[in-house]
């Protein structure tokens, strides 16, 4: 039997966040919850509006994945954890700025191809 306020969906999308990476993400979004949660899935993390922005909580495997993806949201951010992140987002800079200068020639092999 079900306890009272049982959510089975919300319960499988919080086991589903814990489990899928092994570092702890924390950035704040400078944007709306309304924006936030159209561009993130309930399933891959966890936002909350405070009064700076929106709290996005998730885990990562990766950190150069998830530099690339909050980079993809198109808002502005402070990652408040890990440390390793932000340094993840500033290498992505630095690789996009000197693409963006030499036109391209600069970016290296994509990987995964």
């Amino acid at each position: 039997m079900r306890p009272p306020g049982y959510d089975p969906a919300a319960q499988l999308t919080a086991a589903l966040g814990e489990v899928a990476g092994r570092h702890r993400v924390r950035v704040l979004l400078h944007t709306t919850l309304e924006q936030a949660a159209r561009r993130i899935p309930p399933a891959a993390a966890t936002l909350v509006q405070t009064a700076g922005g929106v709290l996005l909580e998730t885990r990562a495997e990766r950190f150069d994945t998830m530099a690339g993806y909050l980079a993809g949201l198109g808002c502005p951010l402070a990652v408040h954890h890990p440390a390793e992140l932000r340094e993840a987002l500033a290498r992505l800079s630095d690789r996009l700025a000197s693409s963006a200068a030499s036109g391209g020639r600069d970016m290296g092999p994509v990987r995964g191809r």
